[in-house]
């Protein structure tokens, strides 16, 4: 067959086979063209029965396959005995249950609390179900599962302790799920997932033969969202100007990308088809992405879930690193300041950490509602990728990597109301906004920093060590100079930039907060040398930290003679820069 496209002075190209979509689906015909999709996966597809067995086999993963602490029963037919299940111990394993990914915008959600949960345990009345549980519930029943898993009434939202416990558990609760329903095109629980779709067009006529025939005719489908594979986010973290497509709020929201990244096998209810995605391929309802291997998401999915099965250290994670064993000099080959201090790392490690930043940088465009959720939100993931050669979690870092993750460079416009604390300033997750690293080249990089991991601690607000943060600083020694921070560039905050006074010559910053930098304009600021790397010479600016946010610190902390808190990135070419006054000191960031 082939395709002409007039608009191309008639050049035609090869087109491929494709399908009828359902232009008016259901629970029953939806299951039922999903079955093929599924039994390839569970049958034919190595690497998704590589990770089923792996998961079944190790003794660390024995007791994660089970239910999570609650779920829904999903009833019969006649949708009179779905209620909210609580298993017991004994109550727990054998049992396959899906999980909703959903986007809870303004509408009115069913949610659990302390006041209805018991009466959700005994029944959840039909009609009190917005649409897209209720076709999940449908779907997750035609496909012969008994439970579903939905967050906004799996855990107690009014309860805090039930929320974190249960917030820190995602990662879980969506890696094991035997499928995640996504209700990729709904902007809030009304949608659905059954959208009507605009049939095809049938044009029958008589050939030269005398032979009758039938031409069917469709509006084309765009995938882009499903086929960025080449244009993927780089080791730099950017992914070449590309936005999240039009169509698809799913994928612009902060919880919902962990739950792409961390499910094996994802149903997505889009307005144009369904897609079928695992860890080895797509598939869709028209046809063009039959067994497509090309999404830009699919390496860091197979990734996290090889992560889950590969380390068998996914147990006690305390937020503080003084209580675990510290780095060794394998990790950090250290020589006295100022001589060169050089971080190595095996393949392996290089590989977990240069993905983890990748993901950070995709993470952080998506939007969410309440930013006091931008490191839970991300916790999930977090909880999977941990390992002895991570090091413990720290506010979105990990300490075995953190000379170069502490590089990292804030993008795109700056927020302009004046934020509130949900990270130490040293962390990304402190800006609220887009982040990304400097590309990561083949010449080794070289740090002229210490970092003081016994010293170095996060304090969390509750007990989950991927959760909400109260305060958290690094210890690091380093050589400093003080230099005079002139200006703000006024004529745009889209990227905001200030300039160092550095002997009568301009040198730009690359600002992480316009706020917090503004309030040192006309002042003396620190320039901390960081690093060689790949050519360039990176400093990073520092100012003294506000008397409010030091007394929040412990005693011998607050005696420190210097506390500081992070403005902005500096990179330069100009290796003979001398710098006046520059002295080694040791010293706080907050």
């Amino acid at each position: 067959m082939k395709l002409e496209q007039p608009t191309e002075d008639g050049i035609a190209w090869p087109g491929k086979s494709t399908r009828h979509i359902l232009a008016r689906p259901d629970a029953t015909s939806v299951a039922k063209l999903l079955e093929p999709w599924i039994q390839d996966c569970r049958l034919k597809h190595d690497f998704c029965k590589k990770i089923q067995d792996d998961r079944l086999t190790h003794d660390f993963c024995k007791t994660s396959l089970e239910l999570p602490t609650r779920v829904i029963y999903v009833g019969g037919e006649d949708n009179k005995n779905i209620h909210l299940f609580q298993p017991q111990e004994d109550q727990k394993s054998g049992h396959e249950y899906v999980a909703l990914s959903h986007c809870w915008g303004l509408s009115q959600h069913l949610i659990s609390t302390k006041s209805t949960i018991e009466n959700w345990k005994q029944n959840i009345p039909w009609a009190k179900l917005p649409r897209t549980f209720q076709d999940a519930i449908a779907l997750t029943r035609c496909l012969g599962i008994h439970y579903i898993w939905i967050d906004s009434l799996c855990i107690v939202q009014d309860d805090k302790g039930d929320w974190e416990s249960e917030a820190a558990k995602m990662g879980t609760v969506y890696n094991d799920a035997t499928f995640v329903i996504a209700a990729t095109a709904s902007v809030d629980g009304d949608g659905g997932l059954f959208l009507p779709k605009l049939s095809h067009s049938t044009i029958r006529g008589i050939d030269q033969h005398q032979n009758t025939f039938e031409v069917f005719v469709k509006r084309t489908i765009p995938h882009t969202a499903f086929t960025w594979g080449s244009t993927a986010i780089s080791h730099s973290g950017t992914r070449h100007g590309m936005t999240d497509p039009v169509g698809y709020p799913l994928f612009a929201r902060a919880w919902c990308f962990q739950e792409r990244v961390l499910g094996r096998r994802i149903l997505h209810f889009t307005q144009h088809e369904i897609v079928f995605e695992c860890l080895t391929s797509l598939q869709c309802e028209c046809g063009s992405l039959s067994d497509y291997t090309g999404d830009w998401l699919l390496p860091f999915r197979r990734l996290t879930s090889a992560f889950s099965v590969d380390t068998e250290h996914i147990k006690s994670r305390p937020p503080y690193l003084g209580n675990h064993p510290p780095v060794t000099d394998k990790d950090f080959i250290i020589g006295e300041l100022p001589e060169l201090v050089v971080k190595r790392y095996d393949s392996d490690e290089m590989s977990r950490f240069l993905v983890w930043q990748d993901l950070v940088s995709e993470y952080s465009r998506k939007s969410i509602t309440r930013y006091s959720d931008w490191l839970p939100a991300l916790g999930g993931l977090a909880s999977r990728w941990f390992s002895l050669k991570t090091g413990p979690y720290l506010a979105g870092l990990w300490p075995n990597d953190l000379l170069r993750s502490l590089l990292w460079i804030a993008v795109g416009s700056d927020r302009e109301e004046k934020l509130s604390y949900i990270a130490p300033t040293w962390s990304w997750a402190s800006v609220q906004r887009a982040v990304r690293w400097p590309t990561k080249g083949n010449i080794s990089s070289t740090y002229f920093i210490q970092v003081d991991l016994t010293k170095s601690q996060v304090v969390t607000l509750g007990l989950a060590v991927y959760g909400q943060l109260k305060d958290g600083w690094i210890l690091l020694k380093g050589c400093i100079a003080e230099v005079e921070l002139a200006r703000i560039r006024s004529d745009s905050f889209s990227e905001p930039r200030a300039y160092l006074n550095i002997d009568g010559i301009a040198q730009e910053v690359r600002v992480d907060d316009i706020q917090r930098c503004a309030s040192h304009v006309g002042s003396k600021v620190l320039w901390l040398k960081y690093c060689n790397d790949g050519g360039h010479e990176r400093a990073i600016i520092l100012a003294t930290a506000p008397e409010e946010a030091v007394q929040r610190l412990p005693q011998e902390i607050q005696s420190s003679p210097i506390i500081c808190q992070r403005l902005g990135v500096v990179e330069y070419v100009n290796k003979d820069i001398e710098l006046p006054n520059m002295r080694l000191e040791s010293m706080y960031i907050i």
